[in-house]
């Protein structure tokens, strides 16, 4: 393998609360950056950031565990530690406009 260390692929499942659609799943390489993840489940799930009447801001976040990932360029490898298996939620969050 070229001197490389841990796994060649990391299974990555997204779940949203707000959606009837089960989990996302999705195999990444280990350097694919969370913002690919977030845009994949966005898509999955038919949600976007957006502004609402009131001048709301929506936005939707990754989170694993209780931890919000606002730092998108992480890799994948880098967030689940190298291990074959990552589990994330997308959640709405509403910011007053």
């Amino acid at each position: 393998m070229s001197g490389q260390t841990g796994v060649a692929t990391i299974e990555v499942e997204v779940t949203y609360a707000g959606s009837r659609k089960g989990p996302w799943k999705q195999a990444y390489e280990p350097s694919a950056q969370l913002s690919k993840v977030r845009g994949d489940a966005m898509a999955h799930f038919e949600v976007a950031d957006s502004t609402d009447a009131s001048g709301n801001q929506i936005v939707y976040k990754l989170m694993h565990g209780g931890d919000t990932l606002n730092d998108l360029t992480k890799t994948v490898g880098a967030e689940s530690g190298d291990k074959p298996h990552l589990e994330l939620r997308l959640v709405r969050q509403v910011i007053a406009g």
